[in-house]
């Protein structure tokens, strides 16, 4: 029997009221339509990956994350706040986090059912 940690069943419950969608209109301030490989700019201006997926809770319907990937030298997704977006262009998304900020952000998991 493989048995859990009521924190990975509870990580588990979180990630399924949530979709992963390839493109979403966000709704609040700034307000812009997010797409699956836009470009991500820290607030100082460094390229630090680009969108590999915008997070949507299932029930509510709004944006809550953006999957950041493709971060130089690193293999892992982090899920940066619909909060930390400064601004939204055609092709690029403008930050207000710095680039040290985005060791600091949570990382994505998934679950197998």
């Amino acid at each position: 029997m493989n048995r859990r940690s009521d924190g990975e069943l509870n990580q588990q419950s979180i990630q399924r009221k949530h979709c992963l969608m390839v493109q979403w209109q966000i709704q609040r301030a700034p307000v812009g339509e997010v797409r699956r490989g836009m470009q991500l700019i820290s607030c100082e201006g460094v390229h630090v990956g680009v969108v590999a997926a915008v997070l949507v809770n299932c029930e509510s319907q709004t944006a809550t994350d953006l999957l950041l990937c493709n971060r130089p030298n690193a293999a892992d997704y982090r899920l940066i706040p619909i909060d930390n977006i400064a601004r939204i262009n055609t092709e690029t998304i403008y930050l207000t986090i710095y680039q040290d900020d985005i060791e600091t952000l949570a990382v994505h998991h998934t679950y197998e059912a």
